[in-house]
């Protein structure tokens, strides 16, 4: 499912593969690991509900972010946001500040 914010879309990452190695290439720039230690990771938050990979795309589908949420072990229909980030050129710009005060409601669309 995707969420359209303005000129932006969040879109679990299972739906888009093709953004992988990107994906990979961005957080690996932000928190250095091997390529394959990556990978699997990656792997591990393919799914429709948290553990979840969902990314950020501009216009003409270009990747802005990548957040990863995780499940809340009390509450089933809950989640957390364990990770954002960004390509730099878009880290000033404060794009997750768009979410604030609907992330439960952006999290909870994608999933259910």
């Amino acid at each position: 499912m995707k969420i359209k914010l303005e000129n932006m879309q969040l879109v679990p990452l299972i739906d888009m593969p093709e953004f992988i190695e990107e994906c990979i290439e961005l957080l690996n720039e932000e928190w250095p690991k091997s390529i394959n230690i990556r990978r699997i990771s990656i792997q591990k938050t393919l799914n429709n509900k948290p553990p979840l990979s969902i990314i950020l795309l501009e216009k003409e589908n270009k990747l802005i972010g990548h957040a990863r949420l995780c499940p809340l072990p009390q509450n089933e229909n809950g989640c957390w946001i364990e990770s954002v980030v960004y390509l730099e050129k878009f880290k000033r710009k404060r794009i997750w500040k768009n979410f604030d005060g609907r992330d439960r409601d952006v999290c909870k669309r994608i999933w259910i």
